[in-house]
C-alpha cells in the first residue's frame, strides 16, 4: 500500500481534487494496481484452478463411496496413503531446493539446476527400482507397513510399485512447474487429472473389473503418469543433463533433513492407519479414510495457496518483512479455512441426511469435525515451516521429527488398537497443535535472531 501512495497517480489526484474521498479512491488505486500485475493474475488464475479441480476431485468422493463396497474403499485408501507416504520419501527432498534455487538464480542458470536435479531425483529411482525388481526390497517395506494386516500385499504388490515411482514423477513435476510460473500448462495438467477420473468412474460402474481395487489403482495411476510423462517430454528445452557440482553442497543440505522428515512422515502420517487397519481390519478404516479425504480440502487449499505463494517468497530476503507479512496472512488464512471446513462439515452432514453417501458412514460426523480443526491448526504451521526453507535451516524439521515421532509412536501404539479412530484423531488433533506452537516459537527466535 505505501508503493501506491508514493505514485505519480496518487500525488496527482490528490493534488487536483483535494475534497476526494480518500479511502475509496484508495480502494479503486489499490484494485487496479493489483488487477494489472502480471505476477498477481499469475497467482490468482494458478490457485483459482488448483482449488477448483482438487476441490472438485474430492466431490466425487460420494461418488466412490458409492460405486465400491465399504471393504473396498478402505482398502484402497489405505494403499493410497501408502503410496502418498513412500513416494515422498522417493523424492529425497529435491523439491525444496530445486524450487529455492530457481527463484534465486538467473534465467541463465535454470538449465543447469534444472538437469542437476532431475538427475539427483531419476539416477537413485532408477537404482532403487532395480534393486526392488533383484532383491525384492519392497517386501520388506510390506513387512512394515503390512503387518498383520488383512490386506494382501502381494495381490497389489506391482500395482502399488508403478503408483509410487508415479506420485514421486507428479510431485517433483507439479513443484517444477509451480517454482517456474507455467501458467497455463499447470491448467492443462490440473484440468486433464481432473478428467482421469471419469474413465475410472465408468469402469467401476460397469464392472470392466472383478477388482475393483486394482482397477482404480492401475487406471488411476496409470493415465495419470501418462499425463506427467507427456507434461514432462514437452519442457525438455530447458533441461541441460549434467550435475552441475558446485550446487550439490547447496542442494544436500537443503534436501537431505527434509529427506529424513519424509521418513519420520511414516510415524506421524501413516502409523495411525496401520493400527487402526491392524486392529479394526475393515471395519473402521473407510470411515477414517472418508473423514479423512473430505478433511482434506483444508490443506488442499491451503497448499495450493502456499505452493503458488513459495516463488515469490523465497525472493524477498528481508527477514522482518516475510515475517510480518505472514502475520498478517495467518488471520485471513485461519478466516478461509474455517469458513470451508465449518462448510464441509455441514454438507457431509447434508450428504448423509440425503444418502449421498451410504448410511454405513454414518459414524464420519464427528471425527471429521476433529480432523477439520486439526488441519486448519497444520495448514496455519505451515506458514512458519516455509522459513525453514528461506533461512537454508531445513534441519528445524528435523528437529522437530525427532520429538514428535517417538510421541506419536507410543499414543498410537497404545491407544488406537483399544480405541480406534476416536485415538487416531485425537494422536493427530494434539500433534497439530504441537507442530504450529513448535514452528512459530522457533522461527519467531531465528527471525529475531537474525534480525
Amino acid at each position: 500500500m505505501q508503493e501506491l501512495k508514493n505514485s505519480v497517480e496518487w500525488e496527482f489526484l490528490l493534488k487536483n481534487n483535494p475534497s476526494m474521498d480518500i479511502k475509496k479512491f484508495a480502494l479503486k488505486l489499490y484494485i487496479k494496481h493489483y488487477k494489472n500485475n502480471a505476477s498477481v493474475r499469475n497467482f490468482f488464475a494458478l490457485l483459482s484452478l488448483d482449488i477448483l479441480v482438487k476441490a472438485g476431485m474430492v466431490i466425487l468422493i460420494p461418488l466412490y463411496t458409492q460405486l465400491m463396497s465399504k471393504e473396498d474403499f478402505g482398502v484402497f485408501n489405505y494403499l493410497f496413503f501408502y503410496v502418498s507416504t513412500v513416494s515422498l520419501i522417493l523424492n529425497f527432498g529435491m523439491y525444496v531446493p530445486h524450487n529455492k534455487l530457481l527463484n534465486q538464480n538467473p534465467l541463465t542458470e535454470h538449465p543447469v539446476i534444472n538437469g542437476t536435479i532431475f538427475l539427483l531425483f531419476f539416477v537413485p529411482n532408477f537404482l532403487i527400482a532395480f534393486c526392488i525388481l533383484i532383491f525384492e526390497w519392497d517386501l520388506w517395506i510390506a513387512k512394515a507397513l503390512f503387518y498383520n494386516s488383512d490386506i494382501q500385499f502381494e495381490v497389489f504388490r506391482y500395482a502399488l510399485q508403478f503408483a509410487v515411482f508415479s506420485a514421486a514423477f507428479n510431485f517433483m513435476l507439479n513443484g517444477w512447474l509451480l517454482a517456474t510460473r507455467k501458467v497455463k500448462l499447470i491448467q492443462k495438467i490440473q484440468i486433464f487429472r481432473f478428467l482421469v477420473h471419469i474413465p475410472v468412474l465408468l469402469g467401476l460402474y460397469f464392472q470392466w473389473s472383478k477388482q475393483p481395487v486394482m482397477f482404480r489403482l492401475w487406471s488411476y495411476y496409470g493415465l495419470d503418469f501418462l499425463i506427467t510423462l507427456i507434461a514432462f517430454m514437452s519442457q525438455q528445452f530447458e533441461i541441460q543433463w549434467k550435475i552441475q557440482k558446485k550446487l550439490l553442497k547447496n542442494i544436500f543440505k537443503i534436501a537431505f533433513p527434509i529427506f529424513l522428515n519424509a521418513i519420520f512422515a511414516i510415524v506421524l502420517n501413516f502409523l495411525d492407519k496401520l493400527y487402526l487397519e491392524n486392529s479394526f481390519y475393515h471395519t473402521q478404516m473407510p470411515s477414517y479414510a472418508l473423514a479423512t479425504q473430505l478433511a482434506s480440502i483444508v490443506p488442499i487449499v491451503s497448499l495450493s495457496f502456499l505452493n503458488v505463494m513459495l516463488p515469490d517468497f523465497l525472493k524477498v530476503n528481508n527477514l522482518e518483512q516475510n515475517f510480518s507479512h505472514t502475520l498478517r496472512t495467518e488471520k485471513r488464512l485461519f478466516a478461509l479455512l474455517f469458513f470451508a471446513g465449518f462448510c464441509i462439515w455441514i454438507a457431509t452432514i447434508i450428504g448423509l441426511f440425503f444418502h449421498v453417501f451410504p448410511s454405513s458412514y454414518y459414524d464420519v460426523v464427528w471425527v471429521l469435525m476433529f480432523l477439520i480443526i486439526a488441519k486448519i491448526i497444520e495448514a496455519l504451521a505451515q506458514l512458519y515451516v516455509r522459513f525453514t526453507i528461506l533461512l537454508e535451516k531445513t534441519w528445524i524439521s528435523l528437529v522437530y521429527s525427532f520429538i514428535a515421532a517417538p510421541i506419536a509412536f507410543l499414543l498410537n501404539i497404545y491407544f488406537v488398537p483399544v480405541y480406534g479412530m476416536i485415538a487416531c484423531v485425537m494422536v493427530v488433533f494434539l500433534n497439530s497443535i504441537f507442530t504450529y506452537f513448535f514452528f512459530k516459537t522457533v522461527i519467531s527466535w531465528q527471525v529475531e535472531k537474525n534480525s
